[in-house]
């Protein structure tokens, strides 16, 4: 394509550009649909974690009290722990609880967005493409 078919409006470009932007997005999805596998999978291969540890502190009488991470505030470090919204810590439940149902449940939620996200980007693409087919109307 020579510079003057792209400066002068003899030549439509938009089915091309539609052709390539449809490629494009077809390229976008797979890789989406790589990723989530890849991840999904190495879900499913990880064993269940271990349940956290208890950790006991001594006291200047001997006595060892009993604390557990989860319930201080602060680390060692001085951070401050996240809080997660109920979707998050219902996602690091299940995964925590069972690593390859969680792994099944990521592979096929990314399989339904990779099927509707074909669907919708096939759909547009088909739109604009008859919508210029029409041609102009006299």
């Amino acid at each position: 394509m020579a510079a003057s078919d792209i400066l002068n409006l003899n030549n439509s470009m938009a089915p091309k550009a539609i052709k390539w932007l449809y490629w494009i997005a077809l390229v976008i999805i797979a890789g989406g649909l790589v990723m989530g596998l890849v991840r999904g999978v190495g879900i499913m291969q990880r064993g269940m974690s271990p349940p956290p540890a208890v950790t006991t502190t001594a006291t200047p009488d001997g006595a060892g009290g009993m604390t557990t991470p989860q319930n201080d505030a602060q680390n060692q470090r001085g951070e401050r722990r996240r809080f997660y919204s109920r979707r998050e810590q219902r996602e690091f439940n299940q995964r925590r609880r069972n690593p390859t149902m969680f792994g099944a449940m990521l592979i096929g939620r990314t399989l339904v967005r990779t099927i509707i996200s074909l669907l919708l980007v096939r759909v547009l693409a088909e739109m604009g493409l008859s919508v210029l087919a029409m041609g102009k109307r006299t």
